[in-house]
């Protein structure tokens, strides 16, 4: 097999692209390193599935998998030019699927850091991460080479780049069971594996360093938690850069011998065909080597287009009930989950409750309803996962909240909580934690009696706090939705005010076809609406509401930037509300001069 040779950033000369097609029947004595989740791999009979392609329909066993990696580890160390890449950063930009998994196992064992960009990423983001990682390497997939290599050259003006390697998926093939992996301790428990960024939603993305041990807690406390086995097939459509997507999605079925199907970008109507096994294009036909999936994580927006094509073909709708009532588990978090969805999803898929889970970037997921789907409560985000310790915090973090149905700050402790955030002064890691080494989350939420928690918002977005009183603003969107099916979408955010000091605002974005039906509701006020249902006390009333005529603009895990929402639909009451403080500001200082 011939490597192709590596070209060092000399001057301002363009970076080359550096082509390696393994084919999976490469035979040489292999090593891994000697963590859990490699020996998990090697335990695994390697001619079960893995991985599947929903789209091509290729699948990929255990074997093929170990091979890959194998490859992508020698090919790593082969153009570093040296036995291990000591925490060196490699970026990837690959195909969700087989090139995912192996170019990422591969980079762990070879001692890197592997820092997964979107397939889909705008170039200015792709040159944020690799300006603040400054990767040593970047894998890309040649299927779309040019573009991909473009992105990552544009983010290279540090000149930190060495090599771009360019991976293509190889054809399956049937490996040789008798070849031996030999496992070692090249690469450590403590050793940093994964940068993953924030979302940025209130600040600029921030890199977020799990270290080995970090993923192995995440992953084993949701096998717990899920009861994920070998026998279980989760059909994958979240995207790679998030918590969810790599770890709930990726590493928690390998470590326990699951199968993957990966299926991306999200098609709602695909989606229903891979979950029914059947090709409507050929006339409901069965899909060729299909198999059952039992296992389905989303988010509410993957929910809502689901329950759309659900009621946009009657005709396949009993294939589609039959589908969703085989799914051992539809697990939904990232954001929060409206109860009419969740209803509408039971009743369509004859009694599956959706699961509601809770986590973040740097604690992985951390809180999540049981498995009996008694404990499933609507609004519930459930208990802590098995390995972590969460508790509920006053809001200047000076004490611990204890008791029920008081709201307090999320506080997590744990193997699976993040190492440092990439790059930064330590200051900025310490000060999300307690003297007693608890994360701060900065999300606010509530316990039962019977300890479930229920996410009130984040503590600088949707904690709103007018006249005094604390206002959610997940809990007044989640009434909204509920009592008023006119509305699509709706954003609850505060406006500073010199009376009260935040008031609440509403940016309503309605069904045109609804309304088109119930011509009486034009024109209707939602805060006199809200006030007639009884449901809300009047501090919880939006005082301003503005409409959104498009729908609300979503990052890849259906998250809204109210920051940004805010900015453009009351970017007037800002202003004058600025104005009016630098006014009174001035006033204020020629007061003090006389």
């Amino acid at each position: 097999m011939a490597f192709g040779t590596s070209q060092l950033l000399r001057s301002s000369r363009p970076l080359r692209a550096n082509f390696c097609r393994a084919p999976l029947t490469h035979r040489t004595l292999s090593t891994l390193p000697k963590l859990p989740l490699f020996e998990a791999l090697v335990s695994h009979d390697p001619n079960s599935i893995a991985i599947r392609h929903v789209e091509s329909g290729k699948k990929f066993t255990y074997g093929d998998l170990l091979q890959q990696t194998v490859f992508m580890k020698e090919k790593l160390l082969n153009d570093a030019g040296r036995d291990s890449l000591d925490g060196a950063r490699v970026t990837t930009l690959v195909n969700n699927g087989f090139q995912f998994a192996s170019t990422v196992l591969g980079i762990w064992a070879a001692g890197g850091v592997a820092v997964p960009y979107q397939t889909a990423f705008p170039a200015k983001e792709i040159r944020y991460i690799t300006r603040d990682t400054k990767p040593e390497f970047s894998v890309f997939g040649v299927e779309d080479w040019k573009s991909k290599q473009e992105k990552v050259q544009e983010g290279n003006s540090g000149k930190c780049v060495k090599s771009l390697i360019g991976v293509q998926t190889p054809t399956p093939g049937i490996v040789d069971t008798t070849e031996t992996i030999e496992l070692e301790d090249s690469v450590k428990p403590t050793d940093p594996a994964l940068i993953i960024y924030t979302s940025g939603t209130t600040n600029l993305p921030k890199g977020v360093v799990s270290l080995h041990k970090t993923i192995l807690a995440q992953a084993t406390g949701l096998q717990k938690a899920w009861n994920i086995t070998k026998n279980d097939h989760l059909l994958h459509v979240l995207p790679l850069h998030h918590v969810h997507g790599v770890m709930a999605g990726t590493v928690l079925p390998l470590l326990a011998g699951a199968q993957i199907s990966y299926a991306y970008p999200f098609n709602a109507e695909k989606i229903w065909n891979r979950l029914c096994n059947l090709e409507y294009q050929k006339g409901l036909s069965p899909a060729a080597d299909s198999s059952q999936i039992n296992l389905f994580m989303g988010v509410p927006t993957i929910y809502n287009r689901l329950l759309e094509v659900f009621h946009k073909y009657p005709e396949r709708q009993s294939d589609y009930t039959s589908a969703a009532s085989k799914l051992r588990l539809a697990i939904s978090g990232s954001s929060a989950l409206p109860a009419s969805v969740k209803k509408a999803w039971e009743k369509i898929s004859d009694g599956q409750v959706i699961l509601e889970r809770y986590g973040m970037t740097e604690i992985g997921l951390v809180l999540s309803c049981g498995l009996p789907v008694e404990t499933r409560i609507d609004n519930s985000v459930g208990k802590p996962v098995p390995g972590y310790t969460v508790r509920l915090g006053s809001l200047d973090r000076s004490s611990v909240v204890e008791g029920a149905d008081v709201p307090g700050e999320i506080q997590v402790k744990g193997e699976g909580v993040f190492d440092h955030y990439w790059d930064r002064p330590a200051e900025v890691t310490d000060k999300e934690f307690t003297e007693d080494g608890f994360f701060c989350t900065g999300d606010i939420a509530h316990r039962d009696s019977d300890g479930n928690y229920y996410i009130q918002g984040r503590k600088n977005i949707d904690l709103i706090i007018s006249g005094g009183e604390n206002v959610s603003a997940l809990e007044v969107e989640a009434t909204i939705l509920r009592l008023f099916p006119d509305v699509k979408e709706v954003a609850i955010v505060g406006l500073p005010d010199e009376r009260w000091g935040e008031i609440v605002a509403a940016i309503v974005h309605y069904d045109k076809d609804y309304l088109k039906a119930h011509p009486e509701l034009k024109g209707l006020s939602l805060r006199e609406r809200l006030k007639d249902s009884g449901e809300l006390a009047a501090h919880k009333l939006p005082v301003k509401t503005t409409v959104s005529k498009e729908m609300f603009t979503r990052n890849a895990m259906g998250k809204i930037n109210k920051k940004k929402l805010k900015e453009e639909f009351f970017s007037n009451v800002l202003g004058e509300y600025e104005a009016r403080e630098r006014k009174r500001k001035e006033e204020a200082e020629k007061g003090e001069g006389n």
